[in-house]
């Protein structure tokens, strides 16, 4: 190494040494006598001098700001040590509680479904036993109400498995004309008792005496029958025990009871003279429709009817063939299915069904709809019953069993705004309450069920990890200051060595070369930053990327573009828009537009649905971009119909009351189609997010040719809904639609709740009365009409 390139390695490395806090001034001192003695060489004094004299000054100058940087670098790192470690358990405890939202949301959301598929296929199974009773005396030429179901204790048994229901009873009705003749057949036909009785497998685990306790129960308030013989007559219940019943009609006898149980004087009895079960046999023969009574906990001792009630039902539930059951606690309601004598009537129809001739009353044991849901072990969940009578009960649910809490709406009030619920339709999946029959909304209940997280579940997610973690990381940032502290003081010691030599090496070098010679040398060896340039990337798929893109002014940079290949677009129009703008304040109209489309907003976060845009009124938005999501056609056709539920509530509730009634007259009309789509950003002035392909061009025309306030999906979105099973959500379009550059396309009304869909060349009548005939370019077509039951 030359003697220059020595001097410019010591005074590179100088500063970095003067930085030290215990610069040695004797030995500063030193040196300028040795620079001193240096003029007696031919070099001048005094400037050699006073430039070593400022480099010490510099020195001491260094050290003073070196003291100063160690303090303002121990504050910044306890600072910084601060918001990381408070950082890192912000980040991992929302991760935690986010983990948790979901989780109960994915739980809970299986609850609310589980629980209403269960219970549309169970009451499918006894209104399917409705019908074949019917089919039965038509095939048997029986004349109602004389009619008996043969084998009737083997026929209801698998009825009962199914509806998973605690016993049914067959109600024929007779009127004062017909009753003497129905007295007479009971009598002559009341061999399927016996036939009942000796079909059953009775429990012998040792509890039988639930069995003897129930019916002495029974028989000190019915009376008893040694010969297992049933009463002669139509009978009512009296202080004293079973007597006559002396009214002139109609009546409504229990018949034949599945399973059957030993107690012979309930046969024949007159239901109608019941102070409970009136109203609800009136309201079924009236609106030919089955209903659900209020709940009745018999296990609260304070019920007048608890004993006897919970008789019947030991006997029930002891008698079945899983023989062994017995009623602990929690609600149980009176379910009436009526019955037709025109065996092609169901509950169901709407145009002019035939004439009520019986019933069948079961008892529903809720708790039943409940178990085997969850997961197993999985944590605590709290579920509540309840219905528009008033009635609320709860239930915690762990993992596949359950337990009755009592009754009332009993959960932790910090998870209200965590709520899953059903809606009112959840059992009887008829109109909603208020939409009822007078008579029918009087004795029919509507039930819902709501689920709702514990402290026992948020604990299983929210742990105490975060905390373990940041005190880690908190050692970690002890120990790294440590070694830093440790290896300053390492370096302290080397730049006092380093110090000496150097200002003993500038003075060498200030013998052999000039100022001006030493600053030439330095100069040469500074060297420039190179300056760093952002280089924009993003992960495109080869057959989208058709190379960087050279600009003006040199930007380049690769594409960002994705194809995605299953995914569900959604336009949303108001339709009539147009027409309501016209002379409205502008203020007005976005008020409108910024209510509307801020809850859409909303919604489509929590059901993790991604907005693209609004243009002008339209709504447009995707699922399954940018994250994949398998259900996309599902999540989307819930998101649409949520908001086209929420814009009436908002324009019913408040909007209309501000704006004018005329704003009832806005709806929602949705379209929604399924596939693959491009989606990535173009560069450039006011750059977006945005999506192309035929999909979306799709949905545009499927909901230009829609109706307000109905969600039209297309051919491809139907089909992934019936794949998820969805079907019932699903009814095709009557002639399909004649969509602008795609011909006719098949196209399908979508609601993902029970409706009926009947044909109707009216409807779009209803269209241009709600102002679609200005916005869907007099788009005309055979359609559907949405009618709720």
């Amino acid at each position: 190494m030359t003697s220059t390139q020595k001097l410019h390695s010591q005074f590179r490395t100088s500063p970095s040494s003067l930085e030290s806090e215990s610069f040695d001034q004797e030995e500063a001192n030193a040196s300028i006598e040795s620079s001193l003695w240096s003029s007696n060489h031919g070099h001048n004094t005094t400037d050699e001098a006073t430039e070593t004299s400022d480099k010490i000054n510099i020195a001491h100058s260094e050290t003073r700001h070196v003291y100063r940087a160690r303090i303002v670098m121990a504050v910044v790192l306890m600072l910084v040590a601060g918001i990381i470690c408070g950082g890192v358990y912000y980040l991992t405890r929302k991760q935690e509680e986010e983990m948790f939202e979901n989780a109960f949301l994915d739980l809970a959301t299986k609850v609310a479904d589980t629980f209403e598929s269960m219970a549309a296929r169970r009451l499918s199974a006894i209104e399917s036993l409705a019908v074949t009773i019917s089919s039965n005396a038509a095939s048997r030429f029986q004349r109602w109400p004389n009619v008996t179901v043969d084998d009737f204790e083997t026929r209801l048994s698998y009825t009962l498995d199914l509806a998973a229901l605690v016993g049914i009873i067959f109600i024929p009705f007779i009127t004062g004309e017909t009753r003497k003749g129905w007295e007479e057949y009971s009598v002559q036909n009341q061999g399927w008792l016996k036939e009942g009785l000796s079909q059953q497998k009775l429990a012998t685990n040792g509890d039988n005496y639930l069995e003897a306790e129930s019916i002495e129960i029974l028989e000190k308030t019915w009376g008893s029958s040694p010969n297992m013989t049933i009463p002669e007559e139509i009978s009512k219940l009296s202080g004293t025990g079973i007597v006559e019943e002396t009214g002139l009609g109609p009546y409504a006898p229990f018949w034949q009871l599945a399973p059957a149980i030993p107690v012979p004087n309930l046969v024949n009895y007159n239901a109608l003279s019941h102070p409970s079960r009136t109203p609800k046999i009136k309201a079924l023969i009236e609106n030919k429709a089955a209903l659900v009574s209020e709940a009745w906990d018999y296990s609260d001792v304070n019920y007048a009817g608890t004993v006897g009630k919970k008789a019947v039902l030991n006997l029930f539930l002891n008698r079945r063939q899983d023989a062994g059951l017995h009623y602990q606690d929690g609600p149980v309601s009176d379910l009436y299915v009526p019955i037709f004598e025109d065996v092609h009537s169901d509950v169901n129809q709407t145009a002019n069904p035939s004439k009520v001739v019986g019933a069948l009353t079961a008892y529903v044991y809720w708790q039943v709809y409940f178990y085997n849901i969850l997961p197993k072990d999985t944590p605590e969940m709290t579920a509540i019953l309840e219905n528009t009578c008033g009635q609320a009960f709860t239930y915690k649910m762990m993992g596949k069993e359950v337990s009755y809490v009592g009754q009332g709406a009993l959960f932790d009030s910090k998870y209200t705004d965590m709520a899953v619920t059903t809606g009112w339709n959840a059992f009887l999946q008829q109109e909603t309450p208020t939409h009822q029959h007078e008579a029918q909304a009087a004795a029919h209940c509507s039930y819902q069920v709501r689920v709702y997280p514990t402290e026992d579940l948020e604990n299983h997610y929210v742990t105490s990890d975060p905390v373990y973690s940041t005190l880690v990381l908190i050692s970690a940032f002890v120990f790294t200051s440590l070694v830093f502290i440790g290896y300053d003081l390492a370096m302290e010691r080397r730049n006092r060595v380093v110090m000496k030599k150097a200002v003993e090496s500038t003075e060498v070098v200030n013998t052999l070369y000039p100022a001006a010679v030493r600053e030439r040398l330095f100069d040469e060896n500074k060297t420039q930053n190179p300056r760093s340039s952002l280089l924009s990337k993003s992960i495109t798929k080869p057959e989208l990327t058709s190379g960087p893109i050279h600009g003006d002014d040199g930007f380049n940079a690769d594409i960002i573009a994705d194809l995605y290949e299953n995914v569900t677009v959604m336009f949303a129009d108001l339709a009539g828009f147009t027409q309501w703008c016209d002379g409205r304040e502008p203020k007005d109209v976005f008020l409108l537009l910024e209510t509307l489309y801020g809850t859409f907003d909303t919604i489509a976060r929590r059901r993790r649905v991604f907005k693209i845009e609004t243009i002008g009124d339209c709504y447009l938005a995707v699922c399954g971009v940018p994250k994949a999501n398998d259900k996309h056609a599902v999540v989307m056709t819930r998101f649409a119909w949520e908001c086209i539920a929420k814009m009436d509530s908002l324009i019913e509730l408040q909007l209309a009351e501000t704006m004018g009634d005329e704003t009832k007259d806005l709806k929602l009309r949705v379209g929604l189609h399924s596939g693959s789509l491009t989606a990535g950003v173009v560069r450039g002035d006011r750059a977006r997010f945005q999506i192309f392909g035929d999909t979306v061009n799709t949905a545009s025309r499927i909901e230009s040719n829609g109706l307000p306030g109905n969600i039209q999906a297309s051919e491809t979105t139907a089909s992934l809904l019936i794949e998820a099973g969805k079907s019932e959500w699903v009814r095709e379009r009557e002639g399909g639609i004649d969509a602008k550059g795609k011909g006719n396309l098949r196209a399908f009304w979508v609601k993902p709740k029970s409706v009926i869909f009947q044909s109707s060349s009216t409807v779009e009548s209803s269209s241009v009365a709600a102002g679609s005939s200005s916005e869907s370019d007099s788009r005309t077509s055979p359609c559907c009409t949405l009618v709720e039951v």
